[in-house]
């Protein structure tokens, strides 16, 4: 073996190292961890998901969805997509439970079946044990009457987007349908996105209150890929197409 291929060869591994490393990183940063608000008292309610069922809006459908039955508590550790236990675990604090009868035909029916609800007051949704880094939020919110509710939803005391329940916000006419209405501007929707949370002392907290209740049917939170795990992923597949090319020529 001459040195041209003994050092082609480490730098092969090299680079096949760093590919791998980056993207098992990447994926486990990926992870999107669901938890499913069976509801009560109403419409069928309470709904429990089964593992197999994928619900979420795209492109954060997701299976295995965390159930969890009561209004207030603390879960053990959640699930993550790929049933990968994970160090996270969520507190609710709420009022009260009830179902809004979207029924059970599909999986994302039974997702938005049943909800924790408020009366008049504040309702909180905290994850804890959060690694550091970015999230993606989303708490879906459909109640049992569209009747022009409004609520209030913010992520750590953050921006807080305003959700009005009304016919526009009609999963079976309309799917899901992103409330973006901020200020004092309210827009018909089902759920509500937070992008790039991070963590607060391990805590990311969604905290909903409404003139007239507020509520979530399920709550996801998805971590978003570092960029430098996408570039070293990047570098490494290209270090290894030149050395393929230079095995080539």
């Amino acid at each position: 073996m001459n040195r041209e291929t003994s050092a082609m060869r480490k730098l092969f591994f090299f680079c096949s190292f760093v590919a791998a490393a980056a993207f098992s990183t990447t994926l486990s940063r990926a992870a999107t961890i669901s938890v499913n608000f069976e509801g009560n008292n109403n419409a069928g309610a309470p709904t429990a998901l089964n593992p197999t069922d994928s619900a979420g809006v795209a492109p954060f459908t997701a299976a295995n969805w965390n159930n969890f039955s009561g209004n207030t508590g603390t879960s053990g550790v959640l699930n993550d997509s790929s049933n990968v236990a994970t160090p996270v675990t969520i507190t609710v604090v709420g009022q009260a439970l009830f179902g809004s009868g979207t029924g059970t035909a599909s999986a994302d029916r039974k997702l938005l079946n049943g909800y924790v609800d408020s009366n008049t007051g504040t309702n909180t949704w905290t994850f804890q044990n959060v690694p550091a880094g970015l999230y993606t939020l989303i708490s879906y919110a459909l109640p049992d009457n569209l009747d022009g509710r409004i609520s209030e939803y913010s992520v750590n005391g953050g921006t807080a987007y305003n959700l009005l329940s009304d016919g526009g916000a009609n999963f079976v006419a309309n799917g899901f349908v992103r409330a973006t209405g901020t200020g004092s501007t309210y827009t018909s929707g089902n759920y509500v996105q937070f992008d790039n949370v991070s963590p607060i002392a391990g805590n990311i907290t969604l905290t909903g209150t409404g003139v007239f209740r507020n509520y979530s049917n399920g709550i996801q939170l998805v971590a978003v890929p570092e960029p430098a795990s996408i570039l070293a992923i990047g570098v490494g597949g290209l270090g290894m197409m030149l050395i393929a090319l230079r095995r080539r020529r």
